[in-house]
C-alpha cells in the first residue's frame, strides 16, 4: 500500500549543560562513553496539513531513557513552527526502543537531546496516490 513520506533523524547533538533539574544518577550524553541509540529507523509521519501545504520544518526533543534503553520520558525543548510538527515527532520517537547509553562500560540512565528535521522538499514525487 503507500507509505507515508518520512523526515530523517539527526544524530543527538550534544547536550547542553543539564541545568538545576539532573536529578542524581542521570548523566548527560556529553558525559557517556556511549550515547544511546534507535534500535530501529525512527519514522515520522508528516502532517497532513503540513504536506498540503508545503510546511517544512524541525523539532528538538529531550529524552530521558533508563538503564534498560527504555524511554521514560520526552519533552519538545524547541519547534519550529510551533504547533506544526511535535505530534508527529514525539509519536515517532515514542514508537521506538533504545540501546542505553553506558558509562564505564555499565549501561546508565541518560538524557539526551535530538532533532526531528521535517523537509518539504524531501516529499517531492512521493505524493500518496489519489
Amino acid at each position: 500500500g503507500p507509505t507515508e513520506p518520512t523526515a530523517s533523524p539527526q544524530p543527538p547533538l550534544p547536550a547542553a549543560s543539564p541545568g538545576p533539574g539532573l536529578a542524581p544518577g542521570w548523566f548527560a550524553a556529553r558525559d557517556l562513553d556511549v550515547l544511546p541509540r534507535p534500535l530501529s529507523t525512527v519514522e515520522f509521519a508528516y502532517p497532513a496539513a503540513a504536506r498540503a501545504a508545503g510546511l517544512s520544518g524541525k523539532v528538538e526533543l529531550q529524552l530521558s531513557l533508563a538503564a534498560s534503553g527504555q524511554l521514560v520520558d520526552i519533552d519538545v525543548l524547541r519547534a519550529e513552527p510551533r504547533g506544526v510538527f511535535e505530534a508527529a515527532a514525539l509519536a515517532a520517537f515514542r514508537a521506538v526502543r533504545y540501546s542505553p547509553g553506558l558509562k564505564d562500560g555499565r549501561a546508565v540512565r541518560s538524557r539526551s537531546r535530538t532533532v526531528a528535521v521535517f523537509d518539504a522538499s524531501a516529499l517531492a514525487g512521493n505524493e500518496l496516490p489519489r
